[in-house]
């Protein structure tokens, strides 16, 4: 991680598996509550959207090169 992430300390990463794991069953359940917010706004975007994307789609499909 601190190869991926060099802003990041070893002392950085290692406090925060330290407090993933000594908070985990909060932390995940947290993140699928946001997964599920963020399919919901997903879903309700797409179908306010749904004329956009249906144009965008036929423009994609018609600019697309065969072969």
């Amino acid at each position: 991680m601190v190869e991926s992430y060099p802003t990041l300390t070893l002392e950085q990463v290692h406090g925060a598996l330290a407090y993933y794991l000594a908070n985990q069953k909060e932390i995940d359940h947290y993140l699928a509550q946001a997964d599920a917010v963020a399919e919901t706004q997903h879903q309700q975007s797409r179908r306010s959207n749904a004329e956009l994307i249906a144009k965008l789609r036929r423009m994609r499909h018609a600019n697309q090169i065969p072969g």
